[in-house]
Parts: C-alpha cells; sequence; structure tokens
C-alpha cells in the first residue's frame, strides 16, 4: 500500500466543511452544553476566523490523506506563531473517513504530519482532544503525545425552589 499526504484543494475543503462543521458542533455540544444551534454557530464562526482564506489561509497546512490513490482522510495544522508557543505546530483536525477507520490511516496521517513539520524545523506537535474521544486519546498516547493541561466539568442541577 501507498499512503501519502498530498495538498488539499479549495475543493477538498468545501466537500469536508459540513461534516467538519457538523462534528465540531456536536462536540461543543457535548463538552460544553452548548445547545446544538448555538454549538453549530460556534462551530460555523471559529471555521470562518481560523481559515480566512481556505487552504490558502497564511501558517496552514492542509492534507487529504490518499492509500493507493483513494482519500481516506484528512488534517489541518497550524505552522507556529504564538508567541507563547514559538516552536510549537498545532493540529486543529485529524480525520478519518468513516468507512475507513480501523485501518492504521489515523497513525500513519500522524506520522507522515510529523515527517513533514520535521523537514520544515517544526519541534514540536501539539493538539486538544475531547474527552469523550477515547479511541482518538488512546491513538495520541501511543504516539508520544502527553497532557500538558487538562479541563474538566461538572453539570449541577439548580436549587429546586419551595
Amino acid at each position: 500500500m501507498t499512503f501519502t499526504l498530498r495538498p488539499m484543494t479549495d475543493d477538498d475543503l468545501a466537500t469536508r466543511t459540513a461534516a467538519l462543521t457538523d462534528d465540531y458542533a456536536l462536540d461543543l455540544h457535548r463538552s460544553r452544553g452548548l445547545p446544538p444551534d448555538r454549538a453549530r454557530i460556534e462551530a460555523q464562526r471559529q471555521l470562518a476566523e481560523l481559515l480566512p482564506d481556505g487552504v490558502s489561509t497564511d501558517g496552514t497546512l492542509m492534507f487529504t490523506a490518499e492509500a493507493d490513490g483513494v482519500a481516506v482522510g484528512w488534517i489541518w495544522i497550524s505552522l507556529p506563531s504564538a508567541p507563547e508557543r514559538p516552536d510549537t505546530a498545532w493540529i486543529y483536525e485529524v480525520q478519518i473517513d468513516a468507512e475507513q477507520r480501523g485501518n492504521g490511516y489515523g497513525r500513519a496521517i500522524m506520522l507522515s504530519a510529523e515527517r513533514e513539520l520535521a523537514r520544515r524545523g517544526v519541534t514540536r506537535l501539539a493538539l486538544n482532544v475531547f474527552g469523550h474521544n477515547a479511541a482518538a486519546i488512546r491513538l495520541y498516547e501511543s504516539l508520544g503525545f502527553q497532557t500538558t493541561s487538562q479541563q474538566m466539568a461538572k453539570s449541577i442541577a439548580p436549587k429546586q425552589s419551595r
């Protein structure tokens, strides 16, 4: 099998934007308790803010992953730019197409992305992962990622009036 990352095109991104928005809105709903309509608006707002020029956004790398010439997923990386993390690239999204999951493509995308970043002189890679995404957490830990911060939340029942 031949596995490659190729630069994503605007058309590639356009075909993936709806699913990206839906998935992120669902994660915002699950993890932050946003109502579904507000979660969708927030997902759309963040996507527009982070990718004002689509795949041509400065400091952004977007790749389509292919196995034997067939698209199997994609990855979105921001190159180092934050003053507090001048050496750190940031993974905003990595997705394996639903019908392709379980074939090792998540690991292949991550390792290919690491090689690309190393080629560019990047020395650190970071990401956020939602706590309910156990499969992704296992993958990232197996690749050597370590928890550097953690958010926690608890739902509480409102006080009942008598």
